[in-house]
């Protein structure tokens, strides 16, 4: 179990260290819930990587070991597949954005009888968008190019009901920095940050619509919220600014 000090032990910290506190010491509570860890799937878009990972998974002692190049065909299948699923590894995909993977099969497996896990092998190491990926139901976070002791590690972690965070990624979180110039908030709202993130990399409503797993209406209404908010009229100065504050 994670051994996390609170933020009044370590003056100095940035404000989201108390977020990420809270979101570990949730994850930590209670007596750990065994689940062996039998079969698991691996969703990544690179084939390379694929492999990789499924070799990793065999060495820890999971007997059935399969693999989908998107998140799209996992959430496909019927329920009775999933429920025999023990652990979701979700790595680089192409056809939504990572957060919205694991917000789908934490949603779908959240309904089963027995508790599916989910590990993440993330390609930043944004303190933000770790917390966010714990927040949206991920049981394990490593960085995308984490040693394969760490990935067995994590297999081991969430297999008796544990929370696994890398430790580079703890380090990450809870690194001492100097005070950063305040910058404009804008108000926006987790879906609308994650519209203009879409928005910045230069995809179309309709990409956007598709990643997201929402209508291009829904996808036209967020960019005009977002417009509002930033005081801009157009995509480009919207994307112009959104780098300029830090927003993505």
């Amino acid at each position: 179990m994670l051994s996390v000090r609170t933020p009044h032990d370590r003056p100095g910290l940035v404000p989201n260290v108390k977020k990420v506190a809270r979101i570990i010491f949730k994850f930590s509570s209670g007596q750990p819930k065994t689940c062996f860890v039998k079969r698991a799937v691996v969703i990544e878009n690179w084939a390379i990587v694929r492999v990789g990972v499924e070799t990793t998974l065999r060495r820890a002692g999971v007997s059935t070991v399969t693999s989908t190049s998107t998140a799209t065909e996992f959430l496909g299948v019927d329920r009775l597949t999933r429920e025999a699923i023990d652990v979701v590894v979700i790595g680089q995909i192409a056809d939504m954005t990572q957060a919205v993977a694991v917000r789908e099969v934490a949603r779908l497996c959240g309904e089963h009888s027995a508790p599916t896990r989910i590990i993440v092998l993330t390609s930043t190491r944004s303190p933000g968008v770790v917390m966010d990926l714990c927040a949206d139901g991920a049981h394990a976070v490593l960085a995308r190019e984490a040693a394969d002791a760490d990935l067995a590690e994590a297999i081991d972690s969430v297999s008796q009901g544990r929370r696994f965070v890398a430790p580079d990624l703890l380090d990450a979180m809870f690194s001492v920095k100097a005070p950063t110039p305040i910058r404009p908030r804008f108000d926006l709202t987790t879906r609308e940050r994650e519209v203009l993130a879409e928005l910045a990399a230069g995809r179309t409503n309709s990409e956007i619509s598709k990643r997201l797993l929402i209508g291009t209406e829904t996808v036209k209404s967020h960019l005009n919220n977002i417009y509002d908010k930033l005081d801009v009229r157009r995509r480009t100065h919207a994307v112009s600014l959104a780098v300029s504050a830090g927003l993505v």
